[in-house]
Parts: C-alpha cells; sequence; structure tokens
C-alpha cells in the first residue's frame, strides 16, 4: 500500500526550473533512496514534500489525501517528518530540552514529564544517552544529526524524510547511522533518504530514484541502479557493488 505519491511535480524560481515532471511513490514500511549530483533537485523535492515551497504544478498525496498545498506543521502533524542537510537545532536549549519540543509540538497537551520521559526513550535510540543536560551546540556533528533525528521521531511520524544524515561522520559513525535506519524501519515507518555515501545508500534501500536535472533519471532495486550505465555516467563515476 502506498503511504507517499507524487504525481507530476514541477515546480519554478523564475525561468529556472528546478523539478520537472518527478513522478514516484513510497509504499508503507518501504526504503527509497534519492541520489543525485549536487544540484539535481534533491532537497528541492524533501522541501515540496514537506510543505516548505509550494509546487508549479503536479500533485503531492499522503495516504491517499491531497498535502499539495498545505503548511509544514500542517503536514508534520498527519505524519510527515524530516532532517536538514544543515543541522537546524537550539542550539543554547540542552539535548534533553531539544526532544522534548518536538514531543510538545505533536500533541500540547503532553505533561512535561511525560514528554521528558519519551525524549529520554528516543535520545536512547539513537545513541545520546548521557548527554541530555549538554546544550545541543557541544554535540561532535555526528551527535548532532542523530539529535535532528531524535527530533524528527519525536512528532510520530509514518514517513521520514532525512537529507544526508552521514555527511560528515567518519566510517564508525557511519555504520551507526546504518544501524538506526534499519532500527527506525523496523518500527514500521517509511523513509525516504537522500545521500552521498553510496555503499550506505545501496545497504538500506529497497528502491533508490536518480534525479538529475530535476528529471528522473532512473529509478529500481539497488543493484540496477549501480550497474546502469546512464547513472554510472552521469552521477556514479564508476560501479557499486551491492
Amino acid at each position: 500500500m502506498r503511504i507517499l505519491e507524487v504525481q507530476g511535480i514541477t515546480v519554478r524560481f523564475g525561468g529556472l526550473v528546478a523539478v520537472s515532471g518527478v513522478d514516484f511513490h513510497i509504499d508503507h514500511g518501504e526504503v527509497v533512496g534519492l541520489i543525485g549530483p549536487n544540484g539535481a533537485g534533491k532537497t528541492t523535492l524533501f522541501n515540496l514534500i514537506s510543505g516548505a515551497i509550494t509546487p508549479s504544478s503536479g500533485i503531492i498525496l499522503f495516504k491517499g489525501d491531497n498535502i499539495t498545498r498545505l503548511k509544514p506543521n500542517e503536514i508534520c502533524r498527519r505524519g510527515i517528518a524530516r532532517t536538514f542537510q544543515l543541522v537546524k537545532l537550539f542550539s543554547d536549549m540542552t539535548v534533553l530540552e531539544n526532544v522534548m519540543l518536538s514531543c510538545l509540538f505533536r500533541k500540547p497537551r503532553v505533561t512535561k514529564d511525560e514528554a521528558a520521559h519519551e525524549s529520554m526513550e528516543l535520545l536512547d535510540f539513537v545513541g545520546l544517552n548521557g548527554t541530555e543536560s549538554l546544550p545541543a551546540r557541544e554535540l561532535p556533528i555526528g551527535g548532532q544529526k542523530r539529535l535532528e533525528v531524535a527530533r524528527a521521531l519525536a512528532t510520530k511520524p509514518e514517513l521520514l524524510l532525512l537529507d544526508e544524515v552521514m555527511a560528515g561522520l567518519n566510517p564508525a559513525e557511519v555504520a551507526e547511522a546504518i544501524e538506526s535506519i534499519k532500527k527506525i524501519r523496523e518500527k514500521g515507518i517509511s523513509i525516504m533518504l537522500v545521500e552521498h555515501v553510496m555503499q550506505a545508500i545501496m545497504d538500506v534501500s529497497d528502491r533508490i530514484i536518480v534525479l538529475h536535472n530535476g528529471e528522473k533519471l532512473a529509478e529500481g532495486v539497488p543493484c540496477d541502479i549501480a550497474s546502469n550505465e546512464t547513472v554510472i555516467n552521469v552521477y556514479l563515476g564508476g560501479t557499486i557493488s551491492c
């Protein structure tokens, strides 16, 4: 069953067409990778799905409902959460307070103690237990990315959009991020992720969509994408094991 369906989505900024006629879907519980060169339209597509920008044409359906022109807070409350390529945290607040805010956004009538308890469980889930009293700015980049994932999960999403959560991480941190994505999937949450760490995206994705110049260049299972000559020439630059 499809949780998200994007139909002919196009967005123009003046004379620039950033995304052009893109179609795809995500099934319940599926992990879909989104790859392509810088400037291909990947983050723009995330902005469209999450309501940060409005498309020039096309339709976005979430669980069968048209969310094309809803505001970001409305889309989040319906069950879509995202992280950002450039981490956006409340840097002067503690790690725990950052997650608690997301809990309170989802359910304003929740008590402070309930929000704190749930937030501590999420920090443990993403591997940040023991950091709850630190100011968010004191976390290393890997920790900040984990915190942003915890904040997104605190909104109880059914679809999670992950924008380059592995960028800037060392190999050990990448391996931990891969395991976190698998654990999130085990919770029944559908995932779409933008990533340039190709071996990681090949490992966790059921399907991969390739964007180039704002258009869908290819779509398929990881092994098909890894061996696609056009994708290799345009983006991968060589073969990748799958």
